[in-house]
């Protein structure tokens, strides 16, 4: 088979054991169509991808035998988590002053609860890594082929939901699969609706109101994660996260965000006031995105915090009210 340029590049990034993030982030490529050539490459050379913690490496079909036992293993990993979480209604702690005890001594009388429960710790964040590094932490459930990692991720994600809900990352993060999974259902970007406010606790939520909550989600993610800046050393762990959620918002408005011709010639005839009141209606309809609003403000040296100061911005805003 013959390989362009970039994908030879890529190949030997990948066989080099550098990590995909910084691959994907060197090549200026999503880490969903970095994934999809690795898929196309190993199918078409007969070799398999397998992820390890600290690198990735593509080995021989028959080299795989010994993989297969670690799904079940993993499946199992799993439902340990859960029995301990359901047992304790809490997540494991991973106390640094308690060490695991010998393999030896696991899951008899000699290991302790403290050292049965830093070891559920270890055995869940251990298989997590794993698993991100395989598929990306943000990964469609559903486009998981294999049928045992596929249940792996959905139980170790629901996990993980449950039990870290408070943490902003992980928030960030459920926030962005469900947006993504909104923008495919409805083949769009949400929008804020008027007089429709979020859900109270226990109420059942309506489909405006789950729209009103993915737009200001949207508006959130944006702000903090758009025009992310990571130093390439950074790009692992929670700032890998952070990475993972900056290309799925891009890929979501490139895929689903109105494009504007920036043609100069276009309003030659309207006056700044006009134009500004254009870019605030983009604002209250939702026909573009912040940054994209902000753009386009910038590209005609039109001051958009000034347009929202502006009187007629006031009057709109007294007769929404």
């Amino acid at each position: 088979m013959s390989y362009s340029e970039k994908e030879q590049k890529i190949i030997k990034q990948v066989l080099s054991g550098e990590k995909i993030s910084v691959i994907a982030e060197q090549n200026r490529i999503s880490m969903q169509t970095l994934y999809d050539f690795l898929e196309k490459y190993c199918k078409e050379n007969h070799v398999r991808i397998v992820q390890h913690l600290n690198s990735k490496e593509i080995v021989p079909e028959e080299e795989r035998k010994n993989k297969r036992a670690y799904k079940s293993k993993a499946l199992e990993i799993v439902k340990q988590v859960e029995e301990w979480c359901k047992e304790n209604k809490r997540f494991p702690k991973g106390n640094s002053n308690v060490y695991v005890a010998p393999k030896e001594e696991q899951g008899t009388d000699k290991e302790t609860p403290e050292q049965l429960e830093k070891r559920i710790h270890s055995m869940f964040f251990n298989l997590k890594a794993r698993m991100d590094l395989k598929y990306g932490a943000l990964v469609e459930i559903d486009t998981i082929e294999d049928e045992k990692d596929r249940e792996t991720v959905k139980r170790l994600r629901e996990l993980e939901w449950k039990y870290f809900k408070d943490k902003e990352i992980i928030i960030h993060c459920k926030n962005a699969v469900e947006l993504r999974q909104w923008c495919k259902e409805h083949k769009r970007l949400p929008k804020t609706i008027k007089n429709v406010e979020f859900a109270k606790n226990q109420e059942e939520e309506t489909e405006e109101q789950k729209e009103v909550r993915m737009y200001y989600a949207m508006i959130e993610l944006e702000g903090k994660y758009l025009d992310l800046d990571i130093p390439l050393q950074d790009k692992v762990g929670a700032r890998e996260k952070e990475l993972q959620i900056s290309y799925l918002l891009k890929d979501l408005l490139k895929t689903y965000s109105v494009t504007f011709v920036r043609d100069e010639r276009k309003f030659s005839s309207v006056n700044r006031q006009q134009l500004a009141k254009a870019i605030l209606n983009l604002v209250h309809t939702r026909k573009a995105t912040i940054g994209e609003i902000r753009k386009i403000a910038e590209y005609y040296n039109i001051d958009i915090e000034e347009v929202f100061a502006t009187k007629f911005f006031k009057d709109d805003n007294e007769r929404d009210d």
